[in-house]
């Protein structure tokens, strides 16, 4: 499976971490506004974030987001 790039891991660790001190997922708005980026741009990224395979989420969906794997540089 192919790893992340800088701006996806990015975004994987923003959601990570939000998690681990919210005890609730971001809505996609945090996100964007927590990394200076647009909804839409947060989107794509989530979107490949899913597609390879390290969270799901339900779109239209608030606070869905769940991690599934963490990356090679966090521990589980």
């Amino acid at each position: 499976m192919k790893g992340l790039s800088p701006r996806q891991q990015e975004v994987f660790d923003f959601i990570d971490l939000y998690i681990k001190e919210n005890c609730i997922s971001p809505s996609i708005v945090e996100i964007a506004d927590g990394l200076g980026l647009s909804d839409s741009t947060i989107f794509i990224y989530v979107g490949a974030l899913k597609k390879k395979g390290y969270l799901t989420w339900r779109e239209f969906t608030p606070r869905s987001f769940r991690i599934i794997k963490h990356t090679a540089g966090e521990s589980a």
